[in-house]
């Protein structure tokens, strides 16, 4: 379960199918992500985002995005969301703004992307297990399970490309965006 508080809302992801309204409260199904009220912990039924498949994390841009990352195949219908997606915070829809989609060839496991941090300098940071990225206005790319993207259109930073050989688990940025720190089951 990953919990993130942004502005007046808890945001809720992981696994679970449905979300109960209040300790002794009706259940409701809302799989993968819900939002809560932080003041009174009510579950907010207006956020209503159609996922199928686990939220592993979730982040913020500057300008108001919800970034959402996992092992869904698409959210709220669209196939080019795979392991990542922009939401409107207030009503699960889409950014349309901001479109990252994240597979991995060459194997039958579904990609992921567990972990992802936001710079202060407009750039969102992911890593799991996958290796092509097609963002933004950009051609799909090949990346080694790590990938440095826009976080205003989701555009690809070519330049920042390590090579890892095998999946990463987490990853975190320094405070003056100087550093990326990463840790996963790699060897070097």
């Amino acid at each position: 379960i990953k919990v993130f508080p942004y502005g007046n809302r808890i945001y809720v992801g992981g696994r679970f199918t449905s979300v109960v309204n209040g300790p002794s409260g009706p259940s409701y199904s809302q799989a993968y992500l819900a939002a809560f009220d932080r003041a009174t912990g009510a579950w907010i039924d207006t956020f209503r985002p159609n996922l199928n498949g686990r939220v592993w994390d979730i982040d913020a841009t500057a300008d108001g995005k919800l970034i959402i990352a996992g092992d869904f195949l698409s959210v709220n219908g669209d196939p080019s969301t795979t392991a990542l997606a922009a939401l409107d915070p207030i009503t699960g829809q889409l950014d349309p703004t901001w479109r990252v989609n994240v597979t991995r060839t060459g194997s039958t496991e579904r990609s992921i992307v567990r972990s992802i941090d936001v710079s202060s300098d407009g750039f969102l940071y992911a890593a799991g297990r996958f290796n092509q990225v097609k963002g933004g206005t950009f051609n799909t790319i090949t990346r080694s399970s790590t990938v440095k993207v826009s976080a205003a259109n989701g555009n690809p930073v070519t330049a920042w490309a390590p090579q890892i050989q095998a999946n990463a688990a987490d990853l975190e940025v320094s405070n003056d965006n100087t550093r990326v720190y990463l840790t996963g089951y790699f060897a070097n």
